[in-house]
């Protein structure tokens, strides 16, 4: 496993979603209930619409198209039960558990590190399954496992090739052009013992900070992996195996200058 780490990295967001089989008969009211056991951390709630259910496939893909779908009752939506410092997110719905950790206005909040929060992740997934055992609800069974990591990287006075490894040469271009904006997307199969289990998707954009509207590089790993077992164990590989593979991927598209700067360990 990939022991890259920074003591000060660009991180803005990270997001972990464990997909699941929808389980049967866990209906709207649960997830009022659900609250009772995380309300002493997430004082408020918000919902949203469902995440679709989605599976990384491989090889040839049939494209049939989708015909009409006719729902018994409305379906539960996506609830988010959301810290009182605003820095944690958990979120559920009938097929997935969502913890986001993320750094709103306080640039001086610190990522807690990934063994933190994947212990943060286990805990709060396992008060989820104890919920489901004591109301007579079937545990999950995981179909994949999801890693997000957001890093904002301020880009005054930073050119992209002092950032970005191979990206975009600004050189090649008339010194009167003067790039606005950029974005660059990759997306690779992650594979183990020569057969596909995922895909890492890469996306690479200039955009506008919200907060005060100067320029920052946003730099997005999503990845992808379906447990090898839909157990707790199959889904702690997972999210091991994605997790070195977005620090290869961050390693292999920022330069050693930035790396300097985030104070690398390892």
């Amino acid at each position: 496993m990939s022991n890259l780490s920074f003591k000060d990295p660009p991180l803005k967001e990270v997001a972990f979603s464990l997909q699941f089989e929808p389980i049967e008969g866990f209906h709207i009211g649960y997830l009022g209930l659900v609250w009772n056991e995380f309300k002493s951390r997430y004082p408020r709630v918000e919902s949203a619409d469902e995440l679709p259910h989605e599976i990384e496939k491989f090889g040839i893909i049939s494209r049939q198209q989708k015909g009409f779908q006719f729902l018994e009752g409305v379906p539960p939506p996506r609830v988010m039960f959301i810290s009182e410092d605003n820095q944690y997110i958990t979120q559920l719905q009938k097929d997935r558990f969502i913890f986001n950790w993320r750094k709103l206005f306080d640039e001086s909040l610190r990522y807690p590190r990934y063994p933190a929060v994947k212990k943060m992740v286990l805990d709060e997934l396992e008060i989820f399954t104890s919920f489901l055992t004591a109301n007579d609800l079937e545990s999950p069974n995981f179909d994949q496992v999801e890693v997000t990591y957001v890093n904002h990287i301020d880009a005054d006075n930073r050119s992209i090739e002092h950032v970005f490894k191979d990206v975009i040469d600004q050189s090649r271009f008339s010194s009167s052009l003067m790039l606005e904006s950029f974005s660059i997307n990759l997306k690779h199969l992650i594979r183990r013992n020569d057969e596909n289990i995922g895909r890492m998707y890469t996306a690479i954009e200039k955009a506008n900070r919200i907060t005060d509207g100067k320029d920052i590089y946003v730099l997005r790993f999503v990845g992808r992996v379906r447990p090898k077992v839909p157990t707790l164990a199959g889904i702690v590989d997972a999210m091991d195996i994605v997790r070195e593979e977005i620090n290869n991927c961050f390693s292999s598209v920022t330069t050693n200058a930035m790396h300097e700067e985030w104070n690398r360990e390892g």
